[in-house]
């Protein structure tokens, strides 16, 4: 029996913009568009053309296969920076956020470049184990049940940790979505080698710019820059980053980074992921990665909220490069629950019961509800989809016991395949 045809993601993408294009031109029954199927007789289609795309957003997949969106991601020996300084493509780790520019075709997007972005890198200050929460500097970090918690080691590998392993004093590197009210949803936490030291940074967006005092906030954060080397030019309500000390509450800055919108022309197409903020849905806009993506005209699916991670895919406004305007947005994850763990386990399933929800792995049985967040591939999966034998890595709060005793998993992510 023939299979068939069914469009991926990027060519269903490609035909809508095509199709949504012709409509305007009036040209619907004219003309065929690139990359869709070819009418009767006409054979198999040719590929389309590679696009020039720009991206903003979390990195999913696996270290050794990483994938944007949804889409396999090559590396092909890009050139990767980290805040702007040369790093080895080992740094592409799941749930760091990266801002670049590639090529997208029907096997997904081949990287030009990418620059990975920190939200803040310097000691914990405090912590709070019930919300899940921790202060780096005067900004405070939200931990959900989405975040990637890891320990580093040398040569850039890492391994899984729980909330409750963090501890005041701690230097982590934090990765994440910046949310109203000046804080932080990470994506990814990365707790440095014992004893390893660097200095702070920060990434914002500047607000109260005092030039004759030389000093500025991001956020909470008071700034003072007098002494410091600038990269741009400092203006309210500019995107920067950040590096300096801390001297008492002030971050004195050593260097101030002016980040640069994303340009017109090549690379206009945009591709961004991430948890939104500042979602007004009288305008139909909301913030993603620095970008006010004005959704009014995109076909949406899922419910937007407060939180959500979502993806976006546009087109920057010909008026203003800080504007996506979107032509699809999708909701992948509702906003998350709380990341509060002090357990980590990983290892193969060896009993389920879907009666009470619970699985046992590692020799100790966990109990589960509709709020645990059960991944495979960064994809959502239900409860009566894991299987005797899945290998899973899981965190679980061992204070939150059933009436049989057991711990409750917050998260459980399937580790199949190579995985």
């Amino acid at each position: 029996m023939q299979q068939p045809f069914v469009l991926n993601r990027t060519q269903t993408g490609r035909l809508q913009a095509c199709v949504g294009a012709l409509v305007l031109l009036g040209l619907v029954g004219q003309a065929a568009c690139g990359g869709g199927t070819a009418g009767a007789g006409a054979g198999t289609p040719a590929p389309g053309p590679a696009a020039t795309v720009s991206i903003a957003g979390t990195l999913a997949g696996t270290a050794n296969s990483p994938q944007f969106n949804q889409q396999p991601l090559q590396v092909a020996g890009a050139p990767i920076t980290l805040n702007g300084s040369p790093v080895a493509a080992t740094h592409l780790q799941p749930g760091v956020v990266l801002v670049g520019k590639g090529t997208r075709d029907s096997q997904g997007i081949t990287l030009q470049s990418a620059d990975l972005r920190t939200e803040l890198k310097g000691l914990i200050r405090s912590l709070d184990a019930t919300a899940a929460t921790f202060k780096v500097l005067d900004t405070v970090v939200t931990v959900s049940t989405l975040t990637l918690l890891e320990q580093e080691a040398s040569g850039e590998t890492f391994t899984p940790i729980s909330f409750a392993d963090l501890a005041v004093g701690d230097f982590v590197s934090v990765f994440g979505t910046p949310q109203a009210g000046g804080g932080v949803l990470a994506t990814r936490v990365e707790r440095k080698i014992p004893g390893a030291s660097d200095n702070p940074e920060l990434r914002g967006t500047l607000s109260g710019l005092d030039v004759t005092a030389k000093t500025f906030l991001l956020g909470a954060q008071s700034v003072s820059y007098g002494t410091a080397t600038i990269i741009g030019v400092l203006a309210e309500g500019a995107r920067v980053e950040v590096e300096g000390t801390l001297v008492g509450t002030i971050l004195t800055a050593s260097k101030v980074r002016v980040e640069e919108a994303m340009s017109h022309g090549e690379g206009s197409e945009v591709e961004a992921s991430g948890a939104l903020s500042s979602l007004d849905a009288s305008s139909k806009r909301f913030t993603l990665q620095a970008l006010s993506v004005d959704y009014s005209s995109a076909l949406v699916e899922g419910t937007l909220a407060e939180g959500a991670m979502v993806e976006a895919e546009g087109a920057l406004s010909p008026t203003d490069p800080t504007v996506l305007v979107a032509t699809k947005v999708e909701v992948r994850f509702s906003p998350m629950g709380n990341g509060a763990s002090d357990l980590e386990a990983q290892g193969s399933i060896t009993a389920l019961s879907a009666a009470d929800l619970t699985l046992t792995v590692g020799g100790r049985a966990y109990w589960t509800d509709a709020q645990t967040l059960v991944l495979d591939r960064d994809a959502a999966l239900r409860f009566d989809q894991l299987l005797v034998g899945d290998r899973v890595q899981l965190r679980a709060l061992s204070t939150r016991t059933n009436a049989a005793g057991q711990a409750y998993a917050s998260r459980v992510e399937r580790k199949n395949s190579g995985n």
